[in-house]
C-alpha cells in the first residue's frame, strides 16, 4: 500500500529542500556500494549527477525517518475529518515505512521509496526475460537524481550492465498519467475495472479551461521547472487505473533496457564522473551516428514490448489491456517532454507527428527497413540525410509508436484484438486535441521568458 500512495502523490523531499548531499558514516556493509564495485560505480555516477543537475535529493542514511516525516506531513491527513481519523492514519503509514523491505539500498545516495518501487516491477520483467528464453548478463538498477525523463543501459565495471532511470521519469510518468486519467471512463467491480472510451468526453476534456488540459500544461511546465508542479488527488475510481498504468510503463521503460543488455548494443562507455554528467542530459548527434542509434533503439522497442508483454502473466496486479498500453503512454510522454523543450526554448511549433518530407521521417524509414532486412549494421545514410546538421539519439516518439504497433501485429500479440479498449489511442486522441492551444500557450510561455544577460 505503501508504494501505492508513492505513485499517486509522489515520493521523496520536495525539490531543492537539500542541496548538501546527506551521507553520514555508515556501517561496514550498510551499502551494497560499500563491498561491491558495480554499485560503487553506480554510487559515484549519482553523486556526480547530484551535483551537476540534482532536483530530487537523495535520502541518505537517515531515509526511515526522512520518508515517514516527508509521509505524515503530506498525505496522512487528506481527507480525514477527525483527530482520530487523522492519528490512525499516521499510525498506518508508520507501521507501513517499517515494514518496508528489510534489504540493504544499492547506494548511500539511492531514493529508497523509488528504489523499492522499481525493484518490484524490475522482478516481474526479469523472469519474463528468462522465461521466453533469453540470457542475460549481470544487471543492477539505480537512479540519478534529475529532472530528465529517460533512463540508459551502460557498461559495469564486472562486464554486466547498470541500468540507470532519471528520477524525473518517475514524477514525469506519475503527472502525466494523472493528468489524461479523465478521458478513460472508469466502472469499478469488486477488485476489477471496466475501461471505456468517447469521443465526445475527449472533446470536452480538451477545452482550454478544462482542469484536464491546465494539468497537462503543468506536466511539461515542471518539467521546463517553470512551475512549482503543485500535486492533486485523483478522484478514488481512478486509482486503481492510474496505479496499474504507472506500473506498466515502467515495466516497458525497463523491458527496453533490459533488450539492449540482451541485444548487446554499443551503450555510451566511460568512467563514472563521464557518465553520471551525461547520462542526466539529452543527447544530440551527427546523421550517420543518429541512424546507428535510432535503429538499436526501434529493435530494443521491439524486444522490450516482446519481453512486458510476456510479464503480464507474471504481474497479476495490471491489467492486460494497460500493460499493452503502456509504449504508447511511454512514448507520447516522451515526445510531449521533447517538444515542450524545443518550443519553450527555439519557438519551434512541432507537429504531434513529424511530416512525411521531413528529415526525422526519411531517418526513420531507413531504420526501419534495416531492422525488416535484418541488416542493422552497414545500412547507408541518404544523401540528402547527410547535410542534416544533427538529430536527437532517438526517433520522435510517435515513430516508434508506429514500429510497435508494426511488430505486434506481425507476430499475432494482442495488440489487435478487437474486444480490448485502446487506451494509448484514447491518450493520443487527446493530446491531438489539446495541442494547437498548448502550442499557443508555450508561445505566450516564451514571450515573457527573461532576456540572456
Amino acid at each position: 500500500m505503501l508504494l501505492v500512495v508513492c505513485i499517486i502523490i509522489g515520493c521523496g523531499p520536495k525539490h531543492g529542500d537539500q542541496k548538501k548531499i546527506p551521507i553520514a558514516p555508515a556501517q561496514s556493509g550498510d551499502f551494497l556500494s560499500q563491498t561491491n564495485n558495480d554499485f560503487a560505480f553506480l554510487e559515484e555516477m549519482q553523486r556526480v549527477a547530484y551535483y551537476n543537475k540534482a532536483a530530487f535529493p537523495s535520502f541518505g542514511e537517515d531515509w526511515q525517518k526522512i520518508l515517514s516525516e516527508d509521509f505524515l506531513n503530506r498525505i496522512a491527513d487528506v481527507g480525514k475529518k477527525t483527530k482520530e481519523q487523522r492519528e490512525q492514519a499516521r499510525n498506518e503509514l508508520r507501521e507501513q515505512i517499517r515494514k518496508l523491505p528489510e534489504r540493504r539500498l544499492p547506494t548511500r545516495l539511492e531514493n529508497p521509496a523509488t528504489y523499492f518501487l522499481v525493484s518490484a516491477v524490475n522482478n516481474h520483467i526479469f523472469d519474463a526475460t528468462k522465461a521466453i528464453g533469453y540470457q542475460l548478463p549481470t544487471i543492477i538498477i539505480g537512479t540519478l537524481p534529475t529532472r530528465s525523463a529517460n533512463a540508459r543501459s551502460v557498461p559495469s565495471p564486472s562486464g554486466g550492465r547498470i541500468i540507470v532511470l532519471n528520477t524525473g521519469l518517475f514524477n514525469a510518468v506519475n503527472r502525466f498519467v494523472k493528468a489524461l486519467a479523465p478521458v478513460i471512463k472508469i466502472m469499478n467491480s469488486g477488485n476489477m475495472i471496466e475501461l471505456g472510451v468517447s469521443l465526445q468526453l475527449s472533446r470536452h476534456l480538451a477545452r482550454p479551461q478544462s482542469d484536464v488540459f491546465i494539468r497537462f500544461l503543468d506536466v511539461g511546465l515542471e518539467y521546463l521547472q517553470l512551475s512549482s508542479g503543485e500535486d492533486y488527488m485523483l478522484p478514488g475510481e481512478y486509482l486503481q487505473f492510474h496505479y496499474q498504468m504507472v506500473t506498466a510503463v515502467e515495466s516497458f521503460v525497463l523491458a527496453h533496457e533490459y533488450a539492449h543488455a540482451i541485444l548487446s548494443h554499443n551503450t555510451e562507455k566511460g568512467d563514472s564522473k563521464a557518465l553520471g554528467s551525461s547520462l542526466a542530459n539529452d543527447r544530440w548527434m551527427e546523421p550517420e551516428q543518429a541512424l546507428h542509434a535510432w535503429i538499436q533503439e526501434l529493435e530494443a522497442d521491439r524486444l522490450g514490448t516482446k519481453i512486458m508483454l510476456s510479464s503480464v502473466s507474471l504481474n497479476k496486479s495490471v491489467a492486460p489491456e494497460i500493460m499493452a498500453a503502456a509504449p504508447d503512454i511511454a512514448l507520447q510522454l516522451i515526445d510531449y517532454l521533447d517538444n515542450a523543450r524545443l518550443m519553450y526554448e527555439s519557438g519551434e511549433a512541432m507537429a504531434v507527428k513529424p511530416a512525411m518530407d521531413s528529415p526525422e521521417m526519411s531517418l526513420y524509414t531507413v531504420a526501419q527497413n534495416c531492422i525488416q532486412r535484418k541488416k542493422s549494421v552497414n545500412c547507408l545514410l541518404p544523401e540528402q540525410l547527410q547535410s542534416v546538421h544533427r538529430f536527437s539519439d532517438h526517433p520522435p516518439g510517435s515513430l516508434r509508436r508506429d514500429s510497435i504497433r508494426a511488430f505486434c501485429k506481425e507476430e499475432g500479440l494482442f495488440y489487435e484484438e478487437k474486444n480490448r479498449i485502446d487506451i494509448g489511442s484514447a491518450f493520443a486522441e487527446l493530446i491531438q486535441l489539446m495541442w494547437p492551444n498548448t502550442v499557443r500557450v508555450y508561445a505566450e510561455v516564451r514571450r515573457r521568458k527573461p532576456p540572456v544577460k
